[in-house]
């Protein structure tokens, strides 16, 4: 499937950054025009080389590498490297169709591809293997940021790939069951993207189409038969070859049992399939219960995945939210929000106040710097300006003048 996609979406990717030249470093290619989701695979492999690497260092325990500031000041010198990491031709076109593959499995069968890629043929996985795999996860965000966050509030060290691809389908279980036909259709645009970029179509995504095989895939990976079935038979029965996005809306309607399915009422607010377009809501939470069940129950919170990098982890305590917090001293002044905004946040008032409020609900200064360095790695910040400092400090004085650890 997608044998011509793959080969013009590779070529296309090819004269947008490296062309003839013999390397490119990370940051040039991040800079370029390419889908992010593809930024993100290199990305993450340059990140898991690294992590190797870091593995054969030979340290002297006389010297304390956990101290928060070694450890902060080694994750900048990291991320340096990683977006000055030069990439010559043969590697970089490796890494290319290596990527290509997976995303376009990805973006079709995303927990078939999650479960394959994560657990292999492995008996049991590392929790330290499976948080760097999901590096790779820019699309359908809310399969990393649930899986993170199950293995960290369980302190979860290793799991097998039977309870790993249980927990991936209740998540997605979880996520999808209470959304209406529209929405359950748009959560399939990344497919949509995907194909276009590769095939040069025009910027409006209502206007381009994506074989119907591959949605076949999307549904049946995520168990609607009944969806599946009724896009075999536009497929076969009407000659449906292509779809486009208005077109799946209104099939995805007209199936069959489709209005019982769907609750009704006014659904939760805001995840993101991780292309910038925003869905109900729906936050994932482990309940208290042995790790092996994999049950979750879904949270109407007011806290929202907003983006793509957003791997936020919410307090465990979600009672605390009815009561408000004490006032607290501003984090910065104006003209230092202003500047923050304008240099970190790419003059995005609305995403650096959803940001500051989704690190400082972090219930440690470990996960809050996370999702800080997250933030300037997806979006391409350089941590040492100054404004990128000013922000990491500020909040690492807050969480300090709070005694969180």
């Amino acid at each position: 499937m997608f044998e011509q996609e793959t080969e013009q979406l590779k070529e296309r990717i090819h004269r947008s950054t490296i062309q003839s030249g013999g390397t490119i470093t990370l940051r040039a290619l991040t800079e370029s025009g390419i889908p992010e989701n593809v930024k993100a695979f290199f990305r993450a492999e340059i990140y898991s080389s690294l992590a190797e690497e870091r593995k054969k260092e030979s340290r002297s325990n006389k010297f304390d590498y956990s101290n928060k500031d070694v450890e902060a000041l080694q994750e900048q010198i990291d991320q340096l490297l990683i977006d000055n990491y030069i990439l010559p031709k043969k590697e970089f076109e490796e890494i290319l169709d290596k990527g290509v593959h997976f995303l376009f499995n990805y973006l079709c069968r995303p927990q078939w591809t999650l479960g394959s890629y994560l657990f292999d043929e492995a008996k049991a996985v590392s929790a330290r293997d499976i948080l760097l795999k999901l590096h790779c996860c820019f699309d359908y965000n809310y399969f990393p940021t649930v899986l993170q966050r199950f293995i960290r509030q369980r302190n979860i060290q290793e799991m097998t790939a039977e309870e790993g691809r249980n927990v991936l389908k209740k998540i997605d279980s979880e996520v999808t069951k209470n959304l209406s036909s529209s929405q359950l259709a748009q959560l399939a645009q990344p497919v949509f993207e995907f194909v276009a970029y590769a095939r040069s179509f025009p910027e409006n995504i209502l206007k381009a189409t994506a074989p119907t095989r591959a949605l076949m895939y999307f549904f049946d990976d995520k168990q609607m038969t009944d969806i599946h079935e009724e896009l075999v038979r536009e497929r076969d029965n009407a000659g449906m070859k292509e779809i486009a996005l208005p077109n799946l809306m209104r099939i995805i309607e007209h199936t069959p049992g489709r209005s019982e399915n769907i609750r009704s009422g006014s659904p939760p607010k805001g995840f993101s399939t991780g292309n910038g377009e925003q869905f109900p809501a729906v936050a994932a939470e482990v309940n208290e219960m042995s790790h092996n069940e994999t049950e979750f129950s879904v949270l109407r919170a007011e806290e929202q995945v907003s983006s793509p990098e957003s791997f936020h982890l919410p307090p465990k305590d979600e009672t605390r939210r009815t009561s408000p917090p004490a006032p607290l001293p501003p984090l910065f002044s104006l003209d230092e929000e202003r500047s923050i905004i304008k240099k970190v946040f790419q003059q995005d008032e609305d995403a650096f106040h959803r940001k500051v409020e989704e690190i400082l609900a972090a219930v440690s200064w470990d996960e809050a710097s996370l999702i800080i360095d997250h933030h300037f790695t997806m979006s391409d910040v350089d941590p040492f300006t100054k404004e990128a400092i000013l922000f990491t400090n500020n909040l690492q004085k807050r969480f300090q003048a709070e005694n969180r650890p």
